[in-house]
């Protein structure tokens, strides 16, 4: 399950309804994360900004399943970076590191950016 937001005011919404996700809750940082790339970085005609509300468990097969983008391929375009989270209680509880990946649509110049996150258990077995 994941977010796909493809302009400002998507974003917008999201912020408005965030309190109400539950479990789902996205921190503010990452919403931060998520109006820069909106920003700054041209995602093109096809491109978006995914938002992966589970953690992912494996590797960028993982994903590519989730992200679903047929007939179109996606080739990673830059390497992945770690989006600081502040400290406060309600996501150390979760235990969560969250990520972000580029990947360049073959024969397009769109982009789709991913926000994803990891629980540390699984790796730590914390």
């Amino acid at each position: 399950m994941y977010i796909k937001i493809y302009n400002k005011s998507q974003l917008i919404l999201l912020e408005q309804i965030n309190p109400l996700l539950g479990k789902y809750r996205l921190p503010l940082e990452l919403l931060t994360e998520v109006e820069k790339i909106l920003a700054c970085e041209k995602i093109g005609k096809k491109g978006f900004i995914a938002i992966l509300l589970n953690p992912v468990k494996g590797d960028i097969q993982e994903i590519l399943n989730v992200l679903d983008y047929y007939p179109q391929r996606l080739q990673l375009c830059s390497d992945v970076e770690q989006i600081d989270i502040s400290d406060n209680r309600l996501w150390m509880t979760k235990r969560k590191h969250w990520y972000e990946d580029c990947f360049k649509v073959k024969g397009e110049k769109s982009k789709v950016f991913v926000v994803y996150s990891l629980k540390l258990k699984v790796y730590y077995d914390e």
